[in-house]
């Protein structure tokens, strides 16, 4: 042979191509994943430099679904229960950014633009307030509790003799 050890096809029965369709699927579905990326990233730069979604998408000349433009608060996002990652991500953006999400399934992109967020209004008495306060007055109380420990035992060097620890484990349990 003129080309050893280089790749050669032959057809096993002229003119039969033997490729599965799975293989065609996954072909086309690398290709729509490039194409996807580009187009994502595109709207991602031009979301960056503050420019409208929806008017991106027009100009990409791809068939997309619309736009989705949400005006929702913090309490009715919460009350939906599951929160799906689209809106999720709201809760870690400053106004004015733009971020890219991937689809689940190797699917393609999803933008997400936060323009602004308007601030509430909170009544003091408010009960939800006080529920808040309270949970974060706890949290607080723990993670100071917790860095005290771990300071005294760094300042003290305590050492744990895990054989005494068994035994009195043991005998508070009821054993010998």
């Amino acid at each position: 042979m003129e080309h050893e050890g280089q790749p050669q096809i032959s057809e096993l029965v002229a003119g039969k191509s033997f490729i599965s369709a799975q293989v065609i699927a996954d072909i086309q579905l690398e290709k729509g994943a490039v194409a996807a990326r580009a187009a994502a990233m595109k709207l991602l730069a031009a979301g960056k430099k503050g420019g409208d979604l929806a008017a991106e998408v027009a100009k990409l000349g791809v068939a997309l679904p619309p736009v989705q433009a949400l005006n929702l608060g913090r309490e009715e996002i919460m009350a939906r229960g599951q929160i799906p990652p689209a809106l999720a991500i709201f809760f870690g953006m400053a106004p004015g950014t733009t971020k890219l999400i991937p689809i689940a399934g190797n699917k393609g992109f999803m933008a997400v633009q936060l323009k602004t967020i308007t601030p509430g209004n909170v009544a003091a008495n408010d009960p939800m307030l006080a529920q808040v306060k309270g949970e974060l007055n706890n949290l607080a109380a723990r993670e100071q509790g917790e860095s005290l420990r771990r300071a005294i035992r760094t300042e003290v060097k305590v050492e744990r003799n895990e054989s005494t620890i068994k035994t009195v484990a043991s005998t508070l349990a009821g054993g010998n």
